[in-house]
């Protein structure tokens, strides 16, 4: 019954994986996007390990979905930063399955993100994405696992917002002239009128988005036994 259990679990992660796909269209991206959803199947040993696996898939689909539904620029002089709130399901992922798979996830999201609506940043946009929500991911993800109630939560998701805005301003310097071609003294001119204000209000909704839905959805996740 329990091997029957693990494989009904497998087969219905795939199957959310798949539903992602409509919203990539490139071979190479879906292949990767397969890959480590079996990598993260290779390393179950439980059913409870199985059901992590399940539900990480199903937020990194809800992720891709989200990249693309929810995705619009904030600041007209500054077309290429657009908001998206992919991070939402991601943090989830963190803070429900702990900080690995949160980073599953956002790899997951990254990769194919730089590869199709921003594939303009290509690699670059990859890099800065991963490690700037990364950021947000451990330091929300790492604060209320030592401390989970809501208090932990705020002061977690807080403290990952500030992390990752204040590391957005060397990656934006060191990056951004890189994949936009611009001068690296017009970009230092945009960090306080444009950059920093754009990074805090994505940082500041997702975050503010993640803390409202967080607590609901983990009752609701814990009367359906699925977490």
């Amino acid at each position: 019954m329990r091997e029957e259990n693990d494989s009904l679990l497998i087969h219905s992660a795939l199957w959310y994986s798949h539903k992602a796909f409509f919203f990539c269209e490139d071979s190479f991206m879906k292949t990767i996007y397969i890959k480590e959803i079996l990598l993260m199947s290779s390393k179950t040993n439980s059913s409870q390990n199985v059901q992590k696996l399940v539900q990480a898939a199903m937020l990194a689909a809800l992720s891709l979905i989200l990249m693309v539904v929810v995705r619009f620029p904030i600041f007209a002089a500054a077309p290429f930063l657009e908001y998206d709130m992919a991070d939402v399901p991601v943090l989830i992922a963190s803070l429900i399955l702990g900080p690995g798979y949160g980073l599953a996830v956002l790899l997951v999201t990254c990769a194919i993100q730089a590869f199709t609506v921003s594939a303009s940043a290509g690699i670059w946009g990859f890099i800065m994405h991963f490690i700037s929500s990364g950021a947000l991911v451990l330091v929300s993800s790492l604060i209320f696992k030592k401390k989970p109630d809501a208090k932990g939560l705020v002061l977690g998701l807080l403290a990952g917002a500030i992390v990752m805005v204040l590391l957005m301003i060397p990656l934006n310097i060191l990056i951004t002239p890189i994949y936009t071609g611009a001068p690296r003294a017009a970009v230092i001119g945009m960090l306080v009128p444009i950059i920093i204000p754009f990074n805090a209000i994505k940082a500041v909704i997702n975050t503010v988005v993640t803390g409202i839905v967080y607590f609901p959805l983990t009752k609701a996740l814990k009367s359906l036994k699925l977490i």
